[in-house]
């Protein structure tokens, strides 16, 4: 291959790196993100009128710290496309990189914009958008990252209530046990 070429295509690999990472970092705007002096919460439980109102399936391989629950998007979903995601973090810090990942890694043109609290008033950052009737809203609120993809409002009803379930949540004490989700039997 020429030299020319290639200093052509290294500079242009070089430049849209730059250029990626600049947008994306001034889009999820994550150094002014509120929330990163609260408190680290432990011992989290949903409830179990949570999982049978909104009709969420537990899927294997969930531990007390990472789980997902499968959500029907409407009467005729029986393979549940919807989920709630959940993972609690040992500090506040990682569960809102861990946010920044998984906006980066969506595949899609059309990332989710920031979301105010007239929006939803829900975690310490949220990010979502509503597709075909389909809410997709990922959100930090302390040391948890939440996700759910479901009908609009059952994705708003699902984020608020495990918001005020983590907001109600004791506060992590040092030398205890990592910070975990109680979940329900």
């Amino acid at each position: 291959m020429n030299n020319k070429y290639l200093k052509i295509i290294i500079i242009t690999l070089i430049s849209s790196f730059f250029i990626d990472t600049y947008a994306q970092s001034e889009s999820y705007g994550y150094e002014n993100w509120s929330g990163k002096n609260g408190n680290v919460k432990s011992n989290i439980e949903l409830t179990n009128q949570l999982i049978s109102k909104y009709n969420l399936s537990f899927t294997k391989g969930s531990t007390g710290n990472s789980f997902f629950y499968k959500i029907p998007v409407n009467e005729n979903d029986n393979t549940k496309k919807g989920r709630l995601q959940v993972e609690v973090f040992s500090s506040i810090e990682k569960a809102q990189l861990a946010l920044v990942d998984y906006l980066e890694s969506l595949s899609t043109p059309y990332k989710p914009p920031l979301l105010t609290y007239e929006d939803l008033k829900v975690g310490d950052v949220a990010f979502g958008r509503e597709y075909n009737g389909i809410f997709r809203i990922s959100f930090t609120k302390n040391n948890v990252i939440i996700i759910v993809h479901a009908p609009t409002d059952v994705a708003k009803a699902i984020a608020l209530e495990v918001d005020k379930t983590i907001k109600n949540a004791p506060v992590w004490e040092k030398d205890t046990p990592i910070p975990s989700f109680i979940l329900p039997e």
